[in-house]
């Protein structure tokens, strides 16, 4: 056997080439607390498949009931035990975005410094914020469930959320005082278990400890048209996605569809950026992707809902019907510390995420088998279906908002907004879910 010293020019030159083109065609390393990346998740979106083809992914599940700082250094322990180097972090969801900010810090990678979450997620922070960028912004009053003897004197009909709530859960219409009152009395009796992951992360930030699940945001009801601003930053930079339009029931009470991309005119998206730019500077908030929810009222005047640290993960097959390759992409590019791109097709579709919802609770007695679903999933335009309830259950068993239950989503394309409600009226009356 030779030793290398005595192999041939020539082999050594082989070698040589193999080893820089196997250093060459290494792909990034990306982590992610996404199950979508997960080897074990079946039937993939779209967008996962195409950034795996650029990216390798690590994914690591967080479980909620352990405190975030304690979900970093174990991961961070992992990575290390086990030799892997992540080149940067990505997150889909403020739980998720919490930890890759903690961990992004902690390994010097790009990513949304933990102060700027916490200005952004902590929605008492950033609602007295919000009154030193939108002159429009509604009076907005803190209510205590600890202390409710004194309610402020808000004007009815009233909106009450929670400062850090769980999608449309926990956000209630308040028509009197006297229903507020009752409401409080209700809600003081009722744990958040779901807020305590939150509370350890607040707390580093809050010169006295406190209980989120306490403290409640009321302001007079908005009346407007709702939407979604999706965009990103790279080292201050501002890009947009698009702005995806919300489309209540006709009790104003939930969601059953969003279109994207919403009609706004151009002088109205400069006014909102122009505003986004400030809240931005305000938050500190940079390397990242996020969605802030607005309404635009009769009057034109615009009104600030919420900042979300992430971008909104149900709209991403929507945008990618409008761009080259998937936004996620991007976020992938900004992780990595890379300037993003971000292509618009030469024939871009619009598209919708309908909500599937009933107003009353139901027996479940049955859904779509996977070959029916399969089978709808080639209809025209539909872009996915996603239906979580099981046969011999309740609707009340799921997780829903106050006022109806959801039990799924389907996302579908089309060239105009009338061929979309088409493809879902059909689509809907062919699903095969059927309640008692």
């Amino acid at each position: 056997m030779k030793l290398a010293s005595q192999q041939s020019p020539k082999l050594l030159f082989r070698v040589r080439v193999a080893a820089s083109l196997q250093f060459f065609t290494m792909k990034p390393v990306l982590l992610t607390f996404d199950g979508r990346f997960s080897s074990n998740h079946k039937d993939k979106p779209c967008f996962v498949l195409d950034t795996s083809t650029r990216y390798d992914f690590i994914f690591v599940p967080i479980d909620s009931s352990i405190s975030p700082f304690i979900t970093t250094n174990t991961i961070l322990e992992k990575l290390k035990k086990d030799k892997r180097k992540v080149n940067g972090v990505l997150a889909f969801s403020d739980i998720q975005s919490i930890v890759a900010s903690l961990i992004a810090e902690k390994l010097g990678l790009t990513g949304p410094k933990p102060e700027s979450l916490y200005r952004s997620l902590q929605k008492e922070v950033f609602n007295n914020m919000l009154v030193n960028v939108n002159s429009h912004q509604p009076e907005t009053y803190i209510i205590n469930l600890k202390n409710t003897k004194e309610l402020p004197p808000v004007s009815y009909p009233a909106f009450l959320r929670t400062i850090r709530a769980a999608g449309s859960r926990y956000a209630y219409m308040i028509k009197s005082s006297e229903e507020l009152i009752k409401l409080c009395k209700k809600l003081k009796n009722t744990k958040r278990p779901d807020l305590i992951y939150y509370d350890h992360f607040f707390n580093l930030f809050e010169s006295l400890p406190r209980k989120t699940e306490d403290y409640y945001l009321l302001q007079a009801f908005i009346v407007g048209k709702q939407y979604t601003v999706d965009g990103y930053l790279y080292k201050g930079k501002l890009g947009i996605f698009g702005y995806t339009e919300t489309i209540y029931s006709d009790n104003r009470q939930s969601f059953v569809r969003f279109d994207f991309p919403a009609h706004l005119s151009d002088s109205k998206r400069a006014d909102i950026e122009m505003m986004l730019g400030k809240i931005i500077e305000s938050t500190g908030y940079d390397n990242g992707g996020f969605n802030v929810e607005f309404f635009i009222r009769p009057d034109g005047s615009v009104i600030i809902i919420e900042f979300n640290a992430r971008i909104s993960g149900q709209f991403i097959p929507l945008f990618d019907q409008y761009y080259e390759g998937t936004v996620v992409d991007v976020l992938c590019k900004i992780a990595l510390g890379q300037t993003p791109v971000l292509i618009k097709k030469n024939k871009p579709l619009c598209a919708s995420s309908f909500p599937l919802r009933v107003w009353n609770d139901h027996f479940i007695r049955m859904v779509p088998t996977k070959q029916h679903l399969d089978e709808l999933k080639k209809m025209p335009g539909v872009l996915g279906i996603d239906i979580p309830i099981k046969a011999g259950k309740r609707l009340s068993e799921y997780s829903n908002d106050v006022y109806s239950y959801k039990y799924g989503v389907v996302d579908i394309a089309g060239c105009d907004l009338p061929e979309i409600l088409a493809r879902f009226n059909y689509l809907k009356d062919n699903l095969g879910v059927v309640f008692d």
